[in-house]
């Protein structure tokens, strides 16, 4: 009986001892280890979903600005953009004097529906821009903006009328981060003219006159 005692004894002494080096020594390690991944997890996870959240931003801007110009450009008919490239600076217009609001002259500014948005979109502060390329206009971030794939626009991305930004805005391009496209082109001709409906109307009435003169002068 003794000797099963002394080894009931030793076994209770060598947990008690277990019990000690686990509480304070392992237990310290493991915590610092599991917050060392927490505090890593959660880094990435803001430095990466900050990126993300950025590029998700900037792609649904670009897009929203494109078509608000091809609304403007369906009612108003947009005749020409000042200059290669100008902010998006006119949205929050509600009304002006003359055919020029911001960089745009418009054929109708009467039929001017403004404002578009309560605030110009931009980016840190800075406003997007319209772009002038060889293969049409786009609109994109401006010059000073950090995008989240690293790129500054304008020093790491200079863009003038021989950029070929199709190519950018292609997987794994200067204007593409996760699947998201950091630049939206105008799908629309700047420059044409269309006639407003009721022009069009007075136009065919003028016509229709035409035609019935023309048809009844040989029964005069």
């Amino acid at each position: 009986m003794s000797k099963i005692k002394n080894i009931i004894k030793k076994f209770k002494e060598y947990c008690s001892s277990f019990r000690v080096f686990d509480s304070k020594r392992i237990f310290p390690i493991l915590s610092s280890f599991f917050l060392l991944i927490l505090f890593g997890f959660l880094f990435y996870k803001f430095s990466f979903g900050r990126s993300v959240y950025v590029a998700r931003y900037i792609a649904s801007e670009t897009e929203t600005v494109a078509k608000i110009l091809k609304d403007i450009d369906e009612g108003c008919n947009i005749l020409s953009i000042r200059g290669d490239r100008c902010f998006v600076d006119f949205l929050t217009v509600k009304d002006f004097v003359g055919s020029e609001v911001g960089c745009l002259n418009l054929a109708h500014p009467k039929v001017w529906k403004g404002p578009y948005l309560n605030d110009n979109p931009a980016v840190n502060g800075i406003l997007f821009e319209i772009v002038k390329t060889s293969d049409g206009y786009y609109v994109l971030p401006g010059v000073g903006v950090k995008l989240p794939n690293g790129f500054v626009v304008g020093t790491d991305i200079k863009i003038d009328g021989n950029t070929d930004i199709t190519t950018m805005l292609q997987p794994g391009g200067n204007l593409e981060y996760k699947g998201f496209r950091l630049a939206q082109k105008l799908d629309f001709k700047i420059g044409d003219w269309n006639l407003l409906p009721k022009q069009k109307e007075k136009i065919e009435k003028i016509g229709k006159s035409l035609e019935e003169i023309t048809e009844a002068l040989p029964y005069t």
